[in-house]
Order: C-alpha cells, then sequence, then structure tokens
C-alpha cells in the first residue's frame, strides 16, 4: 500500500491517502483540494472510500464534494454521524463557516473491522475530543485523527468533548501492546510506543 499526506492549509488539517492494488481512501478530507483531485484521477478505477475520523468542520467539509467526484463512499461512526446535518456540532456555526449537511453512506462502532476492497480497517471509538472520534489501524499504520497528536491530544472544551471519556481512551490506546506509526489529523506523524514514553499528557494519566 502507498500513503500520501495532503496538507490542507484552508483547513489546517491532514488528508491522507491511501492507495493499494484496487483500493483507495481517502481519510478527513477537510477541503476537497487539488491534492485530492489528482489522487482521484490517479486512481479512477479503483473502488473509493472516505473515511472520517470525528466530525468536526475541518475535518468533513470536502467530503461531499469529494464522494461526487470519486463516486465513493463515506464512513463515520454512529455516534459522530449527526454532526453531518448539524453546523452546531460540527462547529461551522461558532466559527462562522459556511456549511452544506449531507450524511453518511455507512457507519461504525468500536471493534468493527471494515473490509474495503482489498484493505482492513480496524477501528477503535475513542471519545473525547468528539463523542465519536475513532481511531483507524491498517496494517502498521494508526490515524488517530484528534485523538493522539505527536506530544499533544485533541482539545475537550468543544461541545460534546469530554476530558474523562479523553482520559479512558487514552488509556485504551496504551494498552495496545503493538506498535504503530501514528498519523494525526494535525501536525507531524509519531510513533505509538514514543507517545507512551514522551508525550506529557499520557503520561500525566499513568502517574
Amino acid at each position: 500500500m502507498k500513503l500520501t499526506t495532503v496538507y490542507g492549509e484552508e483547513m489546517d488539517v491532514n488528508t491522507y491517502l491511501i492507495s493499494s492494488e484496487n483500493t483507495a481512501i481517502i481519510i478527513d478530507p477537510g477541503v476537497c483540494n487539488d491534492g485530492i483531485k489528482a489522487f482521484i484521477n490517479e486512481n479512477k478505477s479503483k473502488a473509493f472510500y472516505i473515511l472520517l475520523t470525528h466530525n468536526h468542520f475541518d475535518h468533513i467539509l470536502g467530503a461531499d464534494q469529494t464522494r461526487t467526484l470519486c463516486g465513493g463512499k463515506i464512513y463515520i461512526s454512529q455516534q459522530d454521524f449527526c454532526g453531518l446535518i448539524d453546523a452546531e456540532i460540527n462547529l461551522s456555526l461558532r466559527f462562522c463557516l459556511p456549511f452544506t449537511p449531507f450524511e453518511a453512506d455507512e457507519t461504525f462502532d468500536d471493534g468493527d473491522e471494515l473490509i474495503l476492497g482489498d484493505v482492513k480497517v480496524k477501528v477503535m471509538i475513542t471519545p473525547g475530543h468528539s463523542k465519536g472520534s475513532a481511531c483507524f489501524i491498517i496494517g502498521d499504520w494508526m490515524f488517530t485523527g484528534d485523538t493522539l497528536f505527536r506530544l499533544s491530544v485533541g482539545r475537550t472544551d468543544f461541545l460534546n468533548g469530554d476530558r474523562n471519556e479523553q482520559i479512558d481512551s487514552l488509556k485504551r490506546l496504551c494498552k495496545i501492546q503493538a506498535d504503530y506509526d501514528i498519523f494525526a489529523g494535525h501536525g507531524p506523524a509519531s510513533r505509538l510506543s514514543f507517545e507512551k514514553q514522551n508525550n506529557p499528557y499520557i503520561k500525566e494519566i499513568l502517574i
């Protein structure tokens, strides 16, 4: 599989593009920019899937246009589905951004394994930043959205954020025995083992 990161300057978000032999996956298209459009064109013979780690505007605003261009399906957690049709929940109203409601094609829940063409995606629901924040494990990669960043974590002071739920989610991630490359919704990549040892927010809850 090939992984490419597209940085959405307008939304300050990382969008991840994954291609395999017959599958193309787009994670968190905050905007449908030239990088995404080029990826769609390069992989137009493949089946497309759009995965959303959570429902905040900077991760979803380009999803509907991306779906239209690639003909793929949008997936989001059951808990965060409502944010695709509610501007208050997805925070676009708070930041005075235009938003057109849309719906996902499929939802998932904690522990699900999505079979997307020839790619398997393991789902962990990690609430805290939002009610249905999700992490996706694909091979040796973990896509953490705004749950876990390099040396930081997502905010919990937005609508539907919860610090106690975030602590429980981080503890779950710390219990994972395997190691993964971490690709977050914002900022640089990291490694799960590195975050366990060095992330100050994780070290705080493990004391």
